[in-house]
């Protein structure tokens, strides 16, 4: 149940972000700009929303319950590349892939969050996602 929850959550997430998500002209080595990046944190929070949506995507048309929050994901945030291959550029992005990371931890912070669901007074805990603008080839 949880990890169907944790699909519907980054499903939903990811419908949001690819309408706000700038093009990505990423290309360099450390130093350079993740354009577009978004994080995700884990969100303890008891209780659910009662609703059911319908969610359509180039995969997929499904109605489904919307259960209590899993992932808060924060659309303004400064990324740059630390070490690795070079970063790819991605002309016309279409999607958000979501990479989990590792060495997010820490403390869980107390928050109150509204969104179209309602308010909810959650736990917000450490990164667990890290998305970027991608393109879904046909």
């Amino acid at each position: 149940m949880v990890g169907v929850r944790l699909v519907v959550s980054v499903l939903a997430v990811t419908a949001l972000l690819a309408v706000a998500a700038p093009l990505a002209q990423a290309g360099g080595g450390p130093g350079s700009g993740l354009p577009g990046t978004t994080t995700c944190r884990s969100v303890e929070h008891e209780g659910n929303p009662h609703q059911v949506i319908n969610l359509t995507d180039g995969l997929s048309n499904q109605d489904v319950k919307v259960d209590p929050p899993a992932l808060l994901c924060d659309l303004s945030v400064a990324a740059t590349l630390v070490k690795g291959p070079n970063l790819s550029t991605v002309d016309s992005p279409n999607v958000v892939m979501c990479y989990k990371v590792g060495g997010g931890g820490g403390d869980k912070i107390a928050a109150t969050i509204t969104d179209l669901f309602g308010t909810h007074d959650v736990k917000v805990g450490g990164f667990k996602l890290v998305c970027v603008p991608a393109q879904l080839q046909d």
